[in-house]
């Protein structure tokens, strides 16, 4: 683990966060003023997985990013869920949680959205 590892893992985080929070604002906006006029049907519904699924993938990516620099270990048979259960994980002397244990069963949740 490299300090300039880590310089570009901290960058990395900060783009993600910058994505995520783009599309939050673009999901909330759907939410305010799409929906209400296109009303609750199909083509909402889809406008709204859209986004969710994208954020969820922003999320994901970044994830990995983590996972792979403190070089965790997933099976590769469910590597989705596994990934998520690692960075739920506090590592002793190498890394914090990633996410808390009531974020990970929201993203749980998501996780089986975009399966879906």
């Amino acid at each position: 683990m490299s300090d300039d590892g880590l310089a570009e893992l901290q960058a990395e985080l900060t783009e993600a966060k910058k994505r995520l929070i783009s599309i939050f604002a673009k999901l909330a906006r759907a939410r305010r003023v799409v929906l209400p006029q296109l009303g609750h049907n199909d083509d909402s519904a889809l406008i709204v997985a859209g986004y969710l699924e994208t954020y969820y993938t922003a999320l994901e990516t970044f994830f990995v990013k983590v996972s792979q620099f403190f070089e965790n270990r997933l099976q590769a048979d469910r590597w989705h869920s596994d990934l998520l259960e690692k960075m739920n994980l506090s590592i002793p002397k190498i890394r914090e949680r990633v996410i808390s244990g009531g974020n990970l069963s929201r993203l749980r949740e998501l996780l089986r959205f975009r399966h879906f």
